[in-house]
Protein backbone atom coordinates (compact mmCIF):
# COMPACT_ATOMS: atom_id res chain seq x y z
CA UNK A 1 0.00 0.00 0.00
CA UNK A 2 1.47 3.34 -1.06
CA UNK A 3 1.30 6.20 1.47
CA UNK A 4 1.33 9.77 0.18
CA UNK A 5 2.69 12.56 2.39
CA UNK A 6 0.61 15.73 2.19
CA UNK A 7 2.62 18.93 1.78
CA UNK A 8 1.47 22.54 2.05
CA UNK A 9 0.63 24.11 -1.22
CA UNK A 10 1.84 27.61 -1.97
CA UNK A 11 -1.68 28.94 -1.51
CA UNK A 12 -2.03 27.30 1.90
CA UNK A 13 1.33 28.68 2.99
CA UNK A 14 0.34 32.18 1.95
CA UNK A 15 -2.93 31.83 3.87
CA UNK A 16 -1.04 30.79 7.03
CA UNK A 17 1.40 33.68 6.66
CA UNK A 18 -1.48 36.10 6.15
CA UNK A 19 -3.26 34.82 9.28
CA UNK A 20 -0.06 35.17 11.33
CA UNK A 21 0.38 38.71 10.00
CA UNK A 22 -3.18 39.62 10.97
CA UNK A 23 -2.71 38.20 14.47
CA UNK A 24 0.55 40.12 14.90
CA UNK A 25 -1.10 43.29 13.61
CA UNK A 26 -3.83 42.91 16.20
CA UNK A 27 -1.61 42.00 19.16
CA UNK A 28 1.49 44.17 18.66
CA UNK A 29 -0.28 47.51 19.25
CA UNK A 30 -1.78 46.11 22.43
CA UNK A 31 1.63 44.77 23.47
CA UNK A 32 3.29 48.12 22.76
CA UNK A 33 0.55 49.93 24.67
CA UNK A 34 1.08 47.61 27.64
CA UNK A 35 4.81 48.28 27.54
CA UNK A 36 4.26 52.05 27.40
CA UNK A 37 1.81 51.81 30.31
CA UNK A 38 4.53 50.06 32.31
CA UNK A 39 7.02 52.78 31.37
CA UNK A 40 4.58 55.52 32.38
CA UNK A 41 4.13 53.80 35.74
CA UNK A 42 7.90 53.60 36.18
CA UNK A 43 8.21 57.28 35.25
CA UNK A 44 5.69 58.15 37.96
CA UNK A 45 7.61 56.00 40.41
CA UNK A 46 10.82 57.89 39.62
CA UNK A 47 9.06 61.21 40.23
CA UNK A 48 7.70 59.85 43.51
CA UNK A 49 11.21 58.89 44.61
CA UNK A 50 12.56 62.32 43.70
CA UNK A 51 9.66 64.04 45.46
CA UNK A 52 10.16 61.93 48.58
CA UNK A 53 13.86 62.82 48.59
CA UNK A 54 12.92 66.52 48.37
CA UNK A 55 10.59 66.08 51.33
CA UNK A 56 13.33 64.38 53.34
CA UNK A 57 15.66 67.24 52.42
CA UNK A 58 13.03 69.67 53.70
CA UNK A 59 12.74 67.74 56.97
CA UNK A 60 16.51 67.78 57.51
CA UNK A 61 17.40 71.22 56.13
CA UNK A 62 14.03 72.99 56.74
CA UNK A 63 13.78 73.92 53.03
CA UNK A 64 13.41 72.25 49.67
CA UNK A 65 16.72 71.93 47.79
CA UNK A 66 18.23 75.12 46.47
CA UNK A 67 18.18 75.67 42.73
CA UNK A 68 21.92 76.33 42.80
CA UNK A 69 23.90 79.15 41.23
CA UNK A 70 23.67 78.64 37.50
CA UNK A 71 24.71 76.72 34.39
CA UNK A 72 28.44 77.10 34.96
CA UNK A 73 28.41 75.74 38.50
CA UNK A 74 28.37 72.14 39.68
CA UNK A 75 27.79 70.78 43.17
CA UNK A 76 30.32 71.29 45.98
CA UNK A 77 30.30 68.65 48.75
CA UNK A 78 31.89 71.14 51.16
CA UNK A 79 29.30 73.89 50.68
CA UNK A 80 26.32 72.46 52.55
CA UNK A 81 22.69 72.59 51.40
CA UNK A 82 21.64 76.24 51.54
CA UNK A 83 22.44 79.40 49.55
CA UNK A 84 26.21 78.75 49.49
CA UNK A 85 25.61 75.51 47.59
CA UNK A 86 26.42 76.07 43.92
CA UNK A 87 24.91 72.77 42.72
CA UNK A 88 21.25 72.34 41.87
CA UNK A 89 18.34 70.35 43.25
CA UNK A 90 19.34 66.99 41.74
CA UNK A 91 22.77 67.20 43.33
CA UNK A 92 21.35 68.21 46.71
CA UNK A 93 18.88 65.33 47.03
CA UNK A 94 21.49 62.60 46.46
CA UNK A 95 22.15 62.02 50.20
CA UNK A 96 18.39 61.62 50.69
CA UNK A 97 18.28 58.94 47.98
CA UNK A 98 20.86 56.83 49.84
CA UNK A 99 23.51 58.07 47.44
CA UNK A 100 25.87 60.05 49.65
CA UNK A 101 28.85 58.40 47.94
CA UNK A 102 27.91 60.00 44.60
CA UNK A 103 27.26 63.36 46.31
CA UNK A 104 30.78 63.33 47.76
CA UNK A 105 32.51 61.95 44.65
CA UNK A 106 35.09 64.20 42.89
CA UNK A 107 33.40 66.48 40.36
CA UNK A 108 34.34 65.09 36.93
CA UNK A 109 33.64 61.49 37.97
CA UNK A 110 30.33 62.50 39.56
CA UNK A 111 29.22 64.50 36.52
CA UNK A 112 29.67 61.44 34.30
CA UNK A 113 27.73 59.06 36.57
CA UNK A 114 24.18 58.27 35.37
CA UNK A 115 21.36 57.97 37.92
CA UNK A 116 18.45 55.75 36.83
CA UNK A 117 15.87 57.72 38.82
CA UNK A 118 16.76 60.88 36.90
CA UNK A 119 15.44 59.40 33.65
CA UNK A 120 12.04 58.72 32.13
CA UNK A 121 12.16 55.17 30.68
CA UNK A 122 10.09 56.27 27.68
CA UNK A 123 12.66 58.93 26.78
CA UNK A 124 16.18 57.61 27.17
CA UNK A 125 18.42 55.33 29.16
CA UNK A 126 20.62 56.26 32.16
CA UNK A 127 23.89 56.25 30.25
CA UNK A 128 26.59 58.78 29.43
CA UNK A 129 25.81 61.25 26.65
CA UNK A 130 28.03 63.41 24.42
CA UNK A 131 29.40 66.59 25.96
CA UNK A 132 30.88 69.07 23.50
CA UNK A 133 31.24 72.36 25.40
CA UNK A 134 34.75 73.76 25.51
CA UNK A 135 34.45 77.05 27.38
CA UNK A 136 31.01 77.09 29.03
CA UNK A 137 31.66 74.23 31.41
CA UNK A 138 30.61 73.32 34.92
CA UNK A 139 33.06 74.06 37.69
CA UNK A 140 33.33 73.67 41.43
CA UNK A 141 35.57 74.69 44.29
CA UNK A 142 36.67 71.78 46.51
CA UNK A 143 36.18 73.79 49.72
CA UNK A 144 34.84 77.14 50.89
CA UNK A 145 38.33 78.58 51.29
CA UNK A 146 40.09 76.81 48.43
CA UNK A 147 41.73 78.95 45.74
CA UNK A 148 41.62 76.16 43.15
CA UNK A 149 38.68 75.48 40.86
CA UNK A 150 38.03 72.17 39.14
CA UNK A 151 36.30 72.40 35.74
CA UNK A 152 34.78 69.95 33.29
CA UNK A 153 37.11 71.10 30.51
CA UNK A 154 38.24 68.38 28.11
CA UNK A 155 35.50 65.90 29.01
CA UNK A 156 33.53 64.33 26.15
CA UNK A 157 30.70 62.62 28.06
CA UNK A 158 28.26 63.63 30.77
CA UNK A 159 25.27 62.17 32.61
CA UNK A 160 21.92 63.92 32.02
CA UNK A 161 18.38 64.06 33.40
CA UNK A 162 14.80 64.00 32.10
CA UNK A 163 13.13 65.72 35.07
CA UNK A 164 13.14 69.37 36.06
CA UNK A 165 12.20 71.53 39.03
CA UNK A 166 9.45 74.14 38.89
CA UNK A 167 11.05 77.58 38.57
CA UNK A 168 7.73 79.45 38.63
CA UNK A 169 5.64 81.55 36.29
CA UNK A 170 7.99 84.20 35.02
CA UNK A 171 9.83 84.11 31.71
CA UNK A 172 12.92 81.94 31.52
CA UNK A 173 15.38 83.95 33.65
CA UNK A 174 18.29 82.19 31.98
CA UNK A 175 17.78 84.41 28.93
CA UNK A 176 16.40 87.58 30.54
CA UNK A 177 18.90 88.14 33.35
CA UNK A 178 21.90 90.44 33.17
CA UNK A 179 25.05 88.64 32.08
CA UNK A 180 27.13 91.15 34.03
CA UNK A 181 25.61 89.89 37.27
CA UNK A 182 26.35 86.30 36.36
CA UNK A 183 29.98 86.86 35.47
CA UNK A 184 30.32 89.02 38.56
CA UNK A 185 29.17 85.97 40.52
CA UNK A 186 31.78 83.84 38.77
CA UNK A 187 34.53 86.31 39.60
CA UNK A 188 33.45 86.52 43.25
CA UNK A 189 33.29 82.72 43.39
CA UNK A 190 36.80 82.39 42.05
CA UNK A 191 37.88 85.08 44.50
CA UNK A 192 36.32 83.24 47.48
CA UNK A 193 33.89 86.11 48.17
CA UNK A 194 30.79 84.01 48.77
CA UNK A 195 28.34 86.60 50.06
CA UNK A 196 28.96 88.93 47.10
CA UNK A 197 28.83 85.99 44.68
CA UNK A 198 25.32 85.11 45.85
CA UNK A 199 24.17 88.68 45.19
CA UNK A 200 25.63 88.43 41.69
CA UNK A 201 23.74 85.18 41.07
CA UNK A 202 20.45 86.70 42.19
CA UNK A 203 21.04 89.82 40.11
CA UNK A 204 21.60 87.69 37.02
CA UNK A 205 18.50 85.58 37.40
CA UNK A 206 16.17 88.40 38.38
CA UNK A 207 17.39 91.26 36.28
CA UNK A 208 18.72 94.06 38.47
CA UNK A 209 16.88 92.66 41.47
CA UNK A 210 18.13 90.44 44.26
CA UNK A 211 14.91 89.84 46.21
CA UNK A 212 14.62 86.07 46.46
CA UNK A 213 10.90 86.37 47.18
CA UNK A 214 10.26 87.42 43.60
CA UNK A 215 10.28 83.77 42.51
CA UNK A 216 6.84 82.11 42.30
CA UNK A 217 7.91 78.48 41.85
CA UNK A 218 9.13 75.75 44.15
CA UNK A 219 12.82 76.32 43.37
CA UNK A 220 14.93 79.43 42.91
CA UNK A 221 18.59 80.34 42.32
CA UNK A 222 20.77 81.27 45.26
CA UNK A 223 18.19 80.26 47.86
CA UNK A 224 15.36 77.90 48.73
CA UNK A 225 11.71 77.73 49.82
CA UNK A 226 10.22 75.63 52.58
CA UNK A 227 7.25 73.34 52.03
CA UNK A 228 5.47 75.18 54.85
CA UNK A 229 5.83 78.49 53.00
CA UNK A 230 4.38 77.06 49.79
CA UNK A 231 1.62 75.18 51.59
CA UNK A 232 0.68 78.30 53.53
CA UNK A 233 0.49 80.42 50.39
CA UNK A 234 -1.25 78.28 47.82
CA UNK A 235 -1.52 74.73 49.11
CA UNK A 236 1.06 72.00 48.57
CA UNK A 237 -1.34 69.99 46.39
CA UNK A 238 -1.92 72.99 44.07
CA UNK A 239 1.72 73.67 43.17
CA UNK A 240 4.04 71.71 40.92
CA UNK A 241 7.34 70.70 42.51
CA UNK A 242 8.92 68.52 39.77
CA UNK A 243 7.99 67.24 36.35
CA UNK A 244 9.06 66.00 32.95
CA UNK A 245 10.95 68.44 30.74
CA UNK A 246 10.59 68.88 26.99
CA UNK A 247 13.51 67.98 24.73
CA UNK A 248 13.42 67.64 20.96
CA UNK A 249 13.70 63.87 20.23
CA UNK A 250 16.22 64.70 17.50
CA UNK A 251 18.47 65.97 20.29
CA UNK A 252 17.99 63.21 22.87
CA UNK A 253 21.45 61.80 22.20
CA UNK A 254 23.42 64.72 20.73
CA UNK A 255 24.07 67.12 23.60
CA UNK A 256 23.76 70.10 21.27
CA UNK A 257 20.33 71.48 22.24
CA UNK A 258 20.48 74.69 24.30
CA UNK A 259 18.25 73.12 26.94
CA UNK A 260 20.07 69.77 27.04
CA UNK A 261 23.75 70.56 26.61
CA UNK A 262 24.93 70.29 30.22
CA UNK A 263 24.40 67.54 32.82
CA UNK A 264 22.28 66.80 35.87
CA UNK A 265 25.04 68.06 38.17
CA UNK A 266 24.68 71.80 37.62
CA UNK A 267 22.89 74.77 39.12
CA UNK A 268 19.82 76.70 38.02
CA UNK A 269 19.42 76.34 34.26
CA UNK A 270 17.12 75.08 31.49
CA UNK A 271 18.68 71.62 31.84
CA UNK A 272 17.43 71.30 35.42
CA UNK A 273 14.55 73.80 35.68
CA UNK A 274 11.39 74.64 33.71
CA UNK A 275 8.88 77.48 33.88
CA UNK A 276 5.16 77.86 33.26
CA UNK A 277 4.20 81.41 32.46
CA UNK A 278 4.93 84.84 31.06
CA UNK A 279 6.81 87.52 32.97
CA UNK A 280 4.70 89.36 35.55
CA UNK A 281 5.59 92.72 34.01
CA UNK A 282 3.02 91.92 31.31
CA UNK A 283 0.33 92.22 33.95
CA UNK A 284 1.52 95.47 35.50
CA UNK A 285 3.41 93.84 38.37
CA UNK A 286 6.79 95.09 39.53
CA UNK A 287 9.76 92.91 40.49
CA UNK A 288 9.29 91.64 44.01
CA UNK A 289 5.51 92.19 43.89
CA UNK A 290 3.68 89.00 44.90
CA UNK A 291 0.35 90.69 45.59
CA UNK A 292 -1.87 88.76 43.19
CA UNK A 293 -5.03 90.81 43.62
CA UNK A 294 -8.31 89.80 41.93
CA UNK A 295 -7.73 92.53 39.34
CA UNK A 296 -4.26 91.15 38.55
CA UNK A 297 -5.63 87.61 38.28
CA UNK A 298 -8.30 88.86 35.86
CA UNK A 299 -5.54 90.32 33.67
CA UNK A 300 -3.61 87.07 33.78
CA UNK A 301 -6.67 85.01 32.93
CA UNK A 302 -7.55 87.31 30.01
CA UNK A 303 -3.99 87.02 28.70
CA UNK A 304 -4.07 83.23 28.69
CA UNK A 305 -7.56 83.18 27.21
CA UNK A 306 -6.15 85.08 24.22
CA UNK A 307 -3.24 82.66 24.12
CA UNK A 308 -5.65 79.79 23.38
CA UNK A 309 -6.27 81.31 19.96
CA UNK A 310 -2.66 80.63 18.96
CA UNK A 311 0.00 78.17 20.01
CA UNK A 312 0.70 78.62 23.69
CA UNK A 313 4.38 78.45 24.55
CA UNK A 314 3.94 77.66 28.24
CA UNK A 315 1.62 74.67 28.51
CA UNK A 316 3.24 71.22 28.36
CA UNK A 317 3.90 69.62 24.99
CA UNK A 318 4.52 66.09 23.80
CA UNK A 319 8.10 65.71 22.59
CA UNK A 320 8.06 65.69 18.80
CA UNK A 321 10.86 65.50 16.26
CA UNK A 322 11.84 68.75 14.61
CA UNK A 323 10.39 70.99 17.33
CA UNK A 324 12.37 72.65 20.12
CA UNK A 325 10.93 74.94 22.77
CA UNK A 326 13.52 75.58 25.51
CA UNK A 327 12.21 76.20 29.03
CA UNK A 328 9.03 74.22 28.41
CA UNK A 329 7.60 71.23 30.22
CA UNK A 330 7.20 68.16 28.00
CA UNK A 331 7.13 64.38 27.80
CA UNK A 332 7.34 61.50 25.32
CA UNK A 333 4.12 59.97 26.69
CA UNK A 334 1.04 59.88 24.50
CA UNK A 335 -1.70 62.00 26.07
CA UNK A 336 -0.45 63.31 29.41
CA UNK A 337 2.65 64.51 31.23
CA UNK A 338 3.63 63.51 34.77
CA UNK A 339 4.28 65.90 37.64
CA UNK A 340 5.12 65.58 41.32
CA UNK A 341 3.31 68.20 43.39
CA UNK A 342 4.75 69.87 46.47
CA UNK A 343 2.76 67.48 48.67
CA UNK A 344 4.71 64.64 46.92
CA UNK A 345 1.62 63.32 45.11
CA UNK A 346 2.27 62.31 41.50
CA UNK A 347 -0.32 63.36 38.93
CA UNK A 348 -0.85 63.32 35.16
CA UNK A 349 -1.90 66.47 33.31
CA UNK A 350 -3.24 66.65 29.76
CA UNK A 351 -1.28 68.47 27.07
CA UNK A 352 -4.51 70.34 26.41
CA UNK A 353 -4.68 71.81 29.91
CA UNK A 354 -6.14 75.31 30.16
CA UNK A 355 -3.15 77.74 30.00
CA UNK A 356 -4.46 79.81 32.92
CA UNK A 357 -4.90 76.72 35.09
CA UNK A 358 -1.39 75.58 34.25
CA UNK A 359 -0.06 79.03 35.09
CA UNK A 360 -1.62 78.62 38.53
CA UNK A 361 -0.14 75.14 38.94
CA UNK A 362 3.33 76.63 38.43
CA UNK A 363 2.81 79.41 40.99
CA UNK A 364 2.81 79.04 44.76
CA UNK A 365 1.20 82.42 45.39
CA UNK A 366 -1.72 82.91 42.97
CA UNK A 367 -4.38 81.85 45.47
CA UNK A 368 -6.48 80.05 42.87
CA UNK A 369 -8.33 76.77 43.45
CA UNK A 370 -7.41 74.07 40.95
CA UNK A 371 -10.30 71.96 39.54
CA UNK A 372 -10.01 68.35 40.68
CA UNK A 373 -10.40 66.86 37.22
CA UNK A 374 -7.26 68.63 35.92
CA UNK A 375 -4.89 66.24 37.68
CA UNK A 376 -5.44 62.51 37.35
Amino acid sequence: MRIYKHAFTLVELLVVITIIGIIMGLTLPALNAARESARVLQCKNHLKQLGTACWTHNSEQLTLPTGGWGWQFAGDPARGFRELQTGGWLYNILPYMDNRALHDMPGPDRMKTPVAEFHCPSKRKPIRYPFSHTGQVMCFRPSLSSNSVTTFNGETEVARNDYAANGGTRADPCITGTSSGYFDALNKYFGVNNSQAIIGVRNYFKGEHNNINDNTGAYCPGGAFSIDKIAGNDGASNTIMLGERHVNPDEYYTGTASDDDQGWDQGYDRDTTRWGGADKSLFGMAMGDLNYTPAIMDKIKAYYTRQRLSENHWIPIQDKAGYTSPSRWGSPHGDTINFCMVDASVVSVSYGVDPFIFYCLCSHCDGQAIPGDIMK
